[in-house]
C-alpha cells in the first residue's frame, strides 16, 4: 500500500505484504482461507504503521499579485495541515476484519477491478 507503484507492479515479490489486493492479476478474485491467514498477517504486521497515515489539506486563495488582464485569477498556496485519516484506518480495519472472518472457513470475494 504505501510506496506500491501501480505503473511498476512486476517489481514486487509475489508473497509480498498485500500482493494479493494490490496487483491486477488478482483483482476480481475469490480468496480461501489460506490467502485470507496471509492477509490478516500482512494487515497486523503492517498496523501500526496504518494507524499513523496522515491526510494533507491544502489551502489555497486567489492570487491578487497576478496580472489584472486574467480573466481567471490563479490560485497560490498559503497553507497546508496534516492530520490523521481516520477514514484511511477504518477501512484497512473493515478489510482486516473481512479477511478475518475467512480465516477459517470462508471466503472473500472480491469485485474490484484494478485500472
Amino acid at each position: 500500500m504505501v510506496g506500491f507503484d501501480r505503473n511498476k507492479r512486476d517489481a514486487y515479490p509475489a508473497d509480498g505484504p498485500f500482493i494479493e489486493l494490490l496487483h491486477k492479476d488478482y483483482s476480481m478474485a475469490t480468496f480461501g482461507p489460506s490467502a485470507a491467514r496471509k492477509l490478516v498477517a500482512d494487515f497486523n504486521a503492517w498496523n501500526d504503521r496504518a494507524s499513523k497515515v496522515l491526510a494533507k489539506e491544502e489551502f489555497y486563495e486567489e492570487d491578487f499579485d497576478a496580472p489584472s488582464w486574467l480573466y481567471h485569477r490563479p490560485k497560490k498556496l498559503v497553507g497546508e495541515q496534516y492530520f490523521y485519516d481516520d477514514e484511511f484506518y477504518l477501512t484497512y480495519w473493515w478489510l482486516r476484519t473481512c479477511f478475518a472472518h475467512a480465516t477459517t472457513n470462508g471466503v472473500v470475494r472480491s469485485y474490484w477491478q484494478m485500472p
